[in-house]
């Protein structure tokens, strides 16, 4: 999905003749503290922006292309994009969920062919994939960092596996009048069960 992202943020820059420095002089206005190798980053797919960083993007290649640029022209692909290790889908699904749709996925690996065609569609508000995007905190990133994926696989897989972002289901298991130790031992044994599932070692007991 990055790489979609960025190819697609750079096709619209480069059709509108602008520069990396036009887009980044624009980001700042639009309180992105982007320099012009941050913008190269997002374009070559290195940045995998949240929900709120999307949407300045369109505003900032708005400003720049001097023409409308919305977030489904970001997310545009007639590809199959691979959004975490488990998941890949068509970019019209994509597409068709920004602009409102449920998400009505198989939710399995996509080379295993019979069993996505035995499993029955997992229906996902895009409010609650929205929610889990932009409720990314530095718990999430701690944990993205030491799992070695992004912040969105974490948001996406927390989701998937406990129906909360990875913050809220900590609180819960916590306690409110949890003490750090407490708060640390949750978080340790919630990330390993997730690194199991994100990996394929554990089935997600929710399929």
């Amino acid at each position: 999905m990055t790489e979609v992202i960025g190819e697609n943020a750079r096709r619209i820059r480069l059709e509108a003749g602008a520069t990396l420095d036009d887009v980044a002089v624009q980001a700042h206005r639009l309180g992105l503290k982007w320099s012009t190798g941050r913008v190269g980053d997002l374009e070559s797919g290195r940045i995998s922006p949240t929900v709120p960083t999307l949407f300045t993007v369109a505003a900032v290649l708005s400003r720049v292309a001097d023409q409308d640029v919305a977030i489904t022209d970001l997310c545009r692909t007639s590809s199959q994009v691979r959004l975490n290790p488990k998941l890949v889908v068509p970019g019209s699904t994509i597409e068709h969920a920004l602009r409102g749709d449920p998400v009505n996925i198989l939710r399995s690996n996509i080379s295993d062919t019979e069993a996505e065609a035995s499993r029955p569609p997992a229906l996902v508000p895009m409010s609650e994939v929205y929610r889990a995007w932009s409720t990314v905190t530095t718990v999430e990133r701690r944990v993205a960092k030491d799992l070695a994926v992004d912040p969105d696989t974490v948001a996406a897989s927390s989701m998937e596996l406990w129906g909360r972002t990875f913050s809220e289901e900590r609180d819960l298991r916590a306690g409110s009048n949890a003490n750090a130790q407490k708060r640390g031992r949750v978080t340790r044994e919630m990330k390993a069960q997730l690194e199991r599932v994100i990996s394929g070692a554990e089935p997600n007991p929710r399929e």
